[in-house]
């Protein structure tokens, strides 16, 4: 994950990008919340709509790895596959942290 890079290839600069970047994660965080409990009132069309929010924006940003993830879980809700559905979700979790990680990194506080 190169920034830098990714905010040019978007026309920002990095800090405008590395703004958008929070502000994805939080929506992404919120998203994450609202596929499980969708999950666990078995509701495929909720869990397909949030995954979809998530991998529109991941893909916007330049997030192609988690953008494929989030296509993953959206794919398996619209056909109401709802089993194992919680290793994607931790697989998305996983991807998500490793943004947020590369980003405090790049902003200690």
């Amino acid at each position: 994950m190169q920034f830098q890079e990714m905010a040019v290839n978007l026309g920002l600069d990095i800090h405008e990008f590395n703004e958008l970047v929070t502000l994805f994660l939080e929506t992404a965080r919120n998203d994450i919340h609202r596929i499980k409990t969708a999950l666990e009132n078995a509701d495929a069309g909720k869990i397909a709509a949030a995954a979809h929010s998530i991998k529109g924006s991941a893909g916007n940003l330049g997030f192609a790895l988690i953008a494929a993830e989030a296509q993953k879980l959206e794919d398996h809700a619209r056909k109401s596959q709802l089993t194992g559905m919680m290793d994607g979700i931790q697989i998305l979790t996983e991807k998500l942290n490793a943004v947020e990680k590369k980003l405090s990194d790049l902003h200690p506080r």
